[in-house]
Parts: C-alpha cells; structure tokens; sequence
C-alpha cells in the first residue's frame, strides 16, 4: 500500500526571537532615525465621523505625504478606532499602526511617518525617543 516517511521534509520557521531590550532599543533607533521625515499631528481620530476613503486621502495630502503610490507613508495612532482604520484600510501605500503594533521596519521602510501626539507622549515615556 503506502505510507509516510519517518523523517519527511519539514515546514522551515523563519521566525526569529528577539530580547526585549535589542526590540526596545532598534525600535527607538528606528524612531530617532526617522525624524527628519516625521510629521507630528493633534488626535485626528476625532475627524473622521464616518469611514471615509477620500477624507483619508485628502488628511494626507494636506500633510504632504506623497499620494501617488510611490512612496510609503506610516500613521502611528495611540489605540485603534474604528472610522480611522476603515478609512485607511483602503490605501495601498499606507500603513496604519497603533502603539501596541509597531515595529522597526515598517518605521524604516516609510518615507514619511505620521504620528498622533497621544502616541508621542507615550513613545516618549517607553523609549526616550
């Protein structure tokens, strides 16, 4: 009949562990390093009312990310609302992250990042940035 092997081929995990000192300091090396290109905004999760794509779209272009697609722009808000997610869910070259989510290379890989001011208060407090 048939049967499996003893030692078959294996599913490879490319995930890598990382202490919690090495994730706080790249992430704050991340931060201070993106400064040039990071814009600080009040809490605009207040503005949008509904979910709306072209409110999203037309916050951003007042901001002076690039809405071409081309370039990738980074929002960080402090906790998740839900009219602000589901108008940003939309835009491919857009990244929304909260607090609780982020992580060094989507900081990186941004060519302008956005940040709430309740989200700098409490970056400010975890990593000095």
């Amino acid at each position: 009949m048939g049967g499996g092997k003893s030692f078959g081929p294996r599913q490879k995990s490319y995930h890598l562990n990382m202490n919690k000192k090495e994730k706080k300091l790249a992430l704050s090396t991340a931060l201070m390093g993106a400064l040039p290109r990071t814009t600080l905004v009040t809490d605009f999760e207040s503005n949008f009312a509904a979910p709306k794509t072209g409110d999203m779209r037309a916050f951003l272009e007042r901001l002076g990310a690039s809405t071409t697609g081309k370039e990738k722009t980074m929002m960080i808000i402090k906790e998740k609302h839900e009219n602000t997610y589901l108008s940003a869910r939309n835009i491919p070259y857009l990244n929304l992250r909260t607090l609780d989510n982020l992580n060094a290379r989507d900081i990186l890989n941004a060519k302008k990042v956005v940040i709430s001011q309740g989200a700098m208060s409490e970056i400010k407090s975890r990593y000095g940035a």
